[in-house]
């Protein structure tokens, strides 16, 4: 696990009581796991929140992949690890699909940065992907051509901002999670279903999310 880091993004203090009892959750089963987690501040070179919906997590990701680790496992603060990840490191790639089917929660503008239609994605058969659970394997040229188009969405502005959200011009858009999703498919590669990396399956699952009520 020496060149695997769990990464976390956490605001406000819901959020950041959620973050905590991730990381003791990781603690349980690894001691020595390596941790980088942002309470309260942002990654180098995020924007502000409102002005790119959850753009920090690319930055957070590239920070951690620029200082040196190969293996990156990224996790919302509500997730809570119950077991070992070697199933999830089985893969160069991983982010879990989600029942939601990718053309109705994809902007305009982002199909028209992509020259792609709603018929081609539907005809496509391609989904969402869901952000809580991303894992990078650098190792790989796959990881590091979807991270590369991820991030330059986000760069981009196609994450999406609170303004375009609020003024109804995003047409569903699901942020980081859209764009996961099309960085994937239009590279060839298949979100994972999640059985195959132990997500929220069941009581028994490696990664579970329990968000405070």
């Amino acid at each position: 696990m020496d060149d695997v880091c769990f990464v976390s993004v956490a605001f406000g203090s819901q959020y950041v009581q959620q973050q905590h009892r991730l990381k003791d959750s990781i603690k349980e089963i690894y001691p020595k796991a390596n941790i980088r987690f942002w309470l309260n501040e942002l990654p180098k070179g995020s924007k502000q929140f409102l002005d790119s919906l959850y753009g920090f997590k690319v930055h957070a990701i590239k920070e951690v992949k620029e200082e040196g680790f190969k293996k990156i496992i990224w996790l919302d603060p509500a997730m809570i690890l119950t077991g070992k990840v070697d199933k999830l490191l089985s893969f160069p790639l991983v982010a879990v699909r989600d029942d939601s089917v990718l053309h109705n929660v994809v902007s305009n503008k982002t199909l028209d940065f992509f020259r792609l239609t709603r018929d081609q994605i539907r005809e496509n058969g391609w989904h969402l992907v869901g952000g809580s659970l991303y894992f990078f394997d650098f190792n790989t040229e796959i990881a590091n051509t979807v991270f590369d188009m991820w991030f330059h969405t986000e760069i981009g502005g196609l994450f999406g901002s609170q303004q375009e959200a609020a003024s109804e011009q995003l047409q569903g858009h699901r942020y980081d999670e859209t764009l996961f999703a099309l960085a994937m498919y239009m590279n060839g590669y298949q979100p994972q279903r999640a059985d195959e990396v132990g997500y929220c399956i069941s009581e028994n699952s490696i990664f579970q999310k329990k968000h405070f009520k």
